[in-house]
């Protein structure tokens, strides 16, 4: 299968397509079709009418075959969920064709069946779970946090022995993730006898939008902040640190990582402050106390 949808290519020769993401693709320029893809699959994902299942099918062939974009079996799989949805969705067009209504329908169950087969059950849950909250660039993997293995990727980030089939913590339905680290906060020197380090799972990713009146979507950068308190992996500090209209790049804005910080002080308390206009400030509190 190539750009076009199955079922344009049962039912005739294809038309130009007015969108630019078709024409860098037809035209092998895969990263720009790419990129013009991206808010195109995002905000139809967000509708629940007029779905268009092309642009689905296009974003998962490239994923599917590494075309443009880094090979993502994942990826692939969903956008090829939502291809299926979507042409479920505009079938009822061909309902007096009974013939070319199979073939549409078949050839969107098809390429779903392919592109799924091959992932194993966790990644197909993943898969499942990335419907509409794509997390492109999320990576797969799991990390030491303090005496605990805690799992992330876009089936959620849970502690390592609780099922893959139960969600994780995977907020705010991100399009782009730029970055997962865990670091380890070391007490201070003059800190209070039992005060021990801090273990945390960060992750910066942007989020998408429309606006409620309507108009362009827009993109948020949100940072939060993840620690095992007591057993359960919490959300421990969430912030918004930039705004776009445009499609995020992956990559940090530049002078970010100079401009947010995080320090244990004595207490045992973390303190964190983002240099912006005017400085945003907070706390990250121990698991026994009131988190503000």
């Amino acid at each position: 299968m190539f750009v076009l949808l199955a079922a344009i290519l049962v039912a005739g020769p294809a038309q130009p397509s007015p969108q630019p993401w078709a024409d860098a693709y037809q035209a092998g320029q895969y990263e720009k079709a790419a990129d013009l893809l991206y808010p195109v699959v995002v905000e139809l994902a967000q509708q629940l009418i007029q779905w268009d299942p092309e642009p689905f099918h296009a974003l998962a062939t490239l994923y599917e075959r590494g075309l443009g974009v880094q090979r993502d079996p994942i990826a692939a799989c969903a956008l090829a969920n939502m291809a299926m949805g979507a042409t479920h969705m505009i079938a009822p067009r061909y309902a007096q064709d009974v013939v070319t209504y199979k073939a549409v329908v078949d050839a969107a169950e098809s390429f779903q069946r392919d592109l799924c087969v091959v992932l194993s059950p966790e990644d197909g849950i993943a898969a499942g779970r990335a419907m509409g909250c794509f997390a492109f660039g999320m990576p797969e993997g799991s990390v030491q946090l303090g005496p605990h293995m805690v799992r992330f990727g876009r089936a959620g980030i849970a502690l390592a022995t609780r099922p893959v089939q139960e969600p994780g913590n995977l907020l705010n339905c991100p399009v782009v993730v730029v970055r997962v680290r865990a670091f380890t906060l070391e007490a201070p020197d003059n800190a209070a006898p039992d005060v021990k380090p801090r273990h945390l799972l960060e992750m910066l990713s942007w989020i998408g939008g429309t606006p409620a009146g309507g108009g362009s979507p827009r993109y948020a950068l949100m940072w939060e902040v993840h620690e095992i308190q007591k057993g359960q992996l919490e959300v421990v500090a969430m912030e918004q640190l930039a705004t776009r209209e445009s499609w995020p790049a992956r990559d940090l804005p530049a002078d970010l990582a100079s401009r947010l910080h995080l320090e244990i002080i004595r207490s045992g308390h973390v303190r964190w402050r983002f240099d912006d206009n005017p400085p945003r400030r907070g706390w990250i509190m121990l698991p026994d106390e009131d988190r503000r």
